[in-house]
């Protein structure tokens, strides 16, 4: 499952990164490349896209070449009120957009 790059998040970083990237027959990713977006979000999106798995319904003795685009933004809810973050998968098929969205961190400060 994608998630909101922490040292992204502490920098509050956000932007879209497209990766693109080829499956083996064996469902593995290889040749990911990121190709757009801030730098901190290609690099953790390409280490994201590197850990995915593909199934085939049936052996596939292929090489896909695919792109996706992932974008990263902030909510305006409070986390102590609700998820973490949200991630919304768009495509039929293939995945061809993933958003993740964060929710608004809130930065405890000490009067002491």
């Amino acid at each position: 499952m994608p998630f909101y790059p922490p040292l992204c998040r502490q920098a509050r970083i956000q932007g879209e990164v497209i990766v693109n990237y080829s499956v083996n027959e064996n469902g593995d990713t290889y040749d990911v490349e990121p190709v757009s977006g801030p730098k901190l979000l290609q690099e953790a999106t390409a280490d994201e896209v590197r850990r995915w798995k593909f199934s085939w319904p049936h052996a596939c003795k292929c090489h896909v070449k695919r792109h996706i685009t992932f974008a990263y933004s902030f909510g305006d809810w409070m986390d102590a009120n609700g998820p973490d973050s949200v991630v919304k998968w768009f495509g039929k098929g293939p995945v061809e957009r993933v958003e993740v969205q964060a929710g608004l961190m809130s930065v405890q400060t000490s009067g002491q």
